[in-house]
């Protein structure tokens, strides 16, 4: 069908734009185009909504002659092949003259998470791509039905900053017959919470040496295998999972509903939380523009404390220390230690724990095709993306999100005015290691995972279904029987 298509306009005062228009909406897009085009005379742009970023991919890849692209911003896929896409490197290394973050580079100023994730990869797509947004997920929670249930300040009591204290808040919803969570039949929603443990349970360097494939003998000889699936935050993460789906949290009837039912459901107070994204709040708002939602971090999975040599009241301790801590607030030093860690390291321990946060902005990403035939003004209008006057017009128009650059958006001035959500998100992004699944190793790359059983059903179905349910050890065991038989192929 694109030999029909034909060779298309292409105007040298346009930048011709493709978007995936779904959660976020594009006014944020629309706003940075105007004010961009309004600084330099004579632009103009035109933008094409596509709602499948197919649609995108089999454009770019058609080639000069069919596509006049000169931006493209995706939301759940690589943009093109490596081959048709230009080199950013000039812009990651672009210093801010002005503004907040001057003589920062764009690349410098970037979470260190989300930079290696967009220039470090092996698969000739590093360099390529750059976020425009952070896609952060967190714990949705439906204010109108939790302080009906226990009054305005149920937060007080139910502060939700570890799994156990979770838990304890599914049970109590139970008591009143309330369903604590949703899910759906074919959609995996909760890949941000059990991501999220997984990252916590094993550190910075035990996700690292899970995608490269590294694990450690009992002599604590490094080595490569499939012994690497047989990690205990698999299991761990899978053990929270099964006690709030396994223990009859979720809804009822969720194992028959579809993705966007679920969603609507949860508006509508049909259970008290919810696993989703940034975008939730503003794809649901003209829907349910007065109902309000919270969102939290994920709490810092409990076992850690055990993992540690630390009771659960400590864990608690060290928790609230480090949210002082990263809130400029003045606290006093815990004095917890145990033989093997001081007080100090286990301090750095929850701090890492507390920052993890799962993302999909690998995916949310913006590229320009190599042959555009207006390549410098697309790379100048990214760099104007980035500087405080576009990060400002996308908080703006996007309701109080932020893009992975490092703006403060309590230097933004309308911050006062934001919602009590886009607070929330900002508490859970200023702070924050971004949990990906690793595509700059060789391993990481061939599809190496967690929760390769995932492939069968939804985490929420494989544990709550009534017939042939999951285990938490089913879904570990899964693991390592999965990636043992094929490891041959990987190591090749």
């Amino acid at each position: 069908s694109l030999g029909a298509c034909g060779k298309e306009e292409n105007r040298a005062d346009t930048l011709y734009v493709a978007a995936i228009n779904k959660g976020y909406g594009l006014n944020w897009l629309y706003g940075l185009l105007d004010a961009y085009c309004a600084k330099n005379e004579g632009m103009s742009y035109e933008v094409t909504p596509v709602v499948d970023d197919t649609q995108i991919k089999t454009k770019v890849e058609s080639g000069a002659a069919y596509c006049n692209y000169d931006l493209i911003f995706t939301g759940s896929q690589e943009p093109a092949g490596a081959e048709y896409l230009a080199d950013l490197s000039d812009v990651y290394s672009y210093t801010y003259t002005d503004g907040t973050r001057v003589g920062i580079s764009i690349g410098d100023s970037m979470e260190s998470s989300v930079y290696k994730a967009m220039t470090a990869r092996t698969d000739g797509l590093a360099n390529k791509l750059m976020p425009w947004t952070s896609a952060v997920s967190g714990l949705m929670i439906n204010e109108k039905v939790v302080s009906g249930a226990f009054g305005a300040s149920w937060a007080e009591t139910y502060q939700l900053r570890t799994t156990n204290e979770l838990l304890a808040f599914c049970e109590a919803l139970s008591a009143k017959n309330i369903p604590a969570f949703i899910h759906a039949a074919e959609t995996n929603q909760y890949g941000g919470m059990y991501n999220t443990w997984f990252a916590q349970y094993n550190g910075v360097q035990g996700v690292a040496d899970f995608y490269s494939g590294i694990y450690y003998d009992e002599l604590g000889r490094k080595k490569i295998g499939s012994e690497v699936t047989l990690n205990e935050g698999t299991l761990e993460s899978a053990k929270v999972m099964e006690s709030i789906f396994g223990g009859g949290y979720s809804y009822s009837g969720s194992n028959s509903l579809e993705w966007d039912v679920t969603q609507t459901y949860f508006m509508l107070g049909y259970s008290a939380m919810f696993s989703s994204g940034e975008w939730f709040k503003g794809e649901m708002s003209n829907q349910f523009p007065d109902v309000e939602i919270h969102m939290y971090k994920f709490p810092v999975i409990s076992s850690l404390a055990t993992k540690y040599g630390i009771s659960e009241e400590q864990l608690l301790t060290l928790i609230d220390y480090v949210d002082a801590v990263n809130d400029g607030q003045s606290a006093e030093k815990p004095s917890i230690e145990t033989a093997d860690y001081t007080t100090d390291e286990l301090i750095a321990i929850v701090k890492e724990a507390r920052s993890w946060a799962n993302s999909s902005a690998d995916y949310n990403t913006v590229a320009i095709p190599s042959y555009s035939s207006k390549l410098d003004k697309a790379k100048d209008f990214l760099k104007f993306m980035c500087s405080d006057e576009g990060q400002e017009i996308y908080v703006e128009k996007s309701n109080g999100l932020t893009m992975c650059y490092n703006y403060d958006l309590k230097n933004y001035s309308g911050y006062n005015t934001l919602s009590t959500f886009a607070k929330d998100r900002w508490d859970i992004v200023k702070d924050v290691t971004f949990y990906f699944r690793d595509r700059t190793t060789k391993f990481g790359y061939a599809g190496l995972k967690p929760f390769a059983i995932l492939s069968e059903a939804p985490i929420g179905v494989l544990m709550s279904r009534s017939k042939d349910r999951k285990s938490a050890q089913d879904v570990y065991d899964y693991d390592y029987n999965y990636y043992k038989d094929i490891w041959n192929t990987y190591v090749i």
